[in-house]
């Protein structure tokens, strides 16, 4: 597995939307700025689905004092997705109750599971109260719509790049 380095929060027993529970669930992710006194300058910024945490890298232009991603005014958060190969728990991670890899035991996990593990790294981990604006492109922009519906008292606008509320047969087989 690939340390994406930043922090790590662990869910003890994450229920999946299939009812699949899994044990330790890890979210890798990177936080820029600072969280303010009434903890709502939350900025979630959803990757893409080759993207990462790293938003210093990839949007790394729009990110500092000054700029769309103002870290002198917001607490930026952008977290690795379940099931990816960069520190959150996916196939290559270790199954706590085997001590195996997981390979191809690793359960299906879908977008709202994502974001459902992600909402609570920010609502419990960091301890934010509200998000000021979620963002995100392509399967990021997935999890912006999912953000907007999941969390829709605790999240105040959602900007959602490149992605439809659903796909159709087509689109799902060209992705």
């Amino acid at each position: 597995v690939m340390d994406d380095s930043g922090d790590t929060f662990v869910a003890p027993d994450f229920t999946l939307e299939s009812g699949v529970v899994l044990p330790n669930a890890q979210v890798r992710y990177n936080t820029f700025g600072t969280l303010n006194k009434a903890r709502d300058n939350v900025v979630v910024v959803c990757h893409a689905l080759t993207g990462n945490a790293r938003l210093d890298e990839w949007w790394g232009q729009m990110l500092g004092p000054g700029n769309h991603f103002d870290t002198d005014k917001y607490f930026i958060v952008c977290a690795n997705v379940l099931g990816s190969c960069y520190g959150s728990t996916g196939p290559q991670s270790i199954n706590p109750v085997t001590g195996l890899v997981y390979g191809m035991d690793f359960p299906d996990v879908t977008i709202r599971d994502t974001v459902a593990l992600h909402s609570r790294m920010i609502f419990e981990g960091i301890g934010a109260r509200r998000i000021h604006c979620v963002v995100g492109g392509s399967m990021g922009g997935m999890q912006a719509l999912e953000w907007a519906i999941q969390c829709e008292e605790r999240v105040r606008g959602a900007v959602i790049i490149g992605c439809g509320a659903e796909h159709t047969a087509w689109q799902i087989a060209i992705s």
